[in-house]
């Protein structure tokens, strides 16, 4: 525990960017909300599932989905993790 604690301390201290307190941090941690535990899809301010990564980065998962539906394909045949799938594929579900 105290190993952790002093590697939290040294990260605060070199990164002067950061907030210096815990509802700080906790807000700072959560700018991105992640949809899936990866992080690759996240939500937008008002919600909406968004790709955070790629060609589509900041684009809404289902408008991305209705303009190209091989996207969906090529994340399925991909090295991406399961559960990023499992959300892409309900997302896709919802659509219909």
């Amino acid at each position: 525990v105290r190993a952790t604690l002093n590697v939290f301390r040294a990260q605060v201290e070199r990164y002067t960017d950061l907030p210096d307190s815990v509802a700080g941090l906790a807000e700072f941690s959560n700018i991105h909300q992640a949809a899936d535990f990866a992080g690759f899809i996240t939500y937008n301010k008002d919600g909406v599932e968004q790709f955070s990564f790629g060609k589509y980065k900041g684009q809404s998962v289902a408008s991305v989905l209705e303009k190209d539906p091989g996207y969906y394909s090529w994340i399925q045949n991909a090295d991406f993790p399961l559960y990023t799938k499992k959300i892409l594929t309900a997302i896709r579900l919802s659509l219909r």
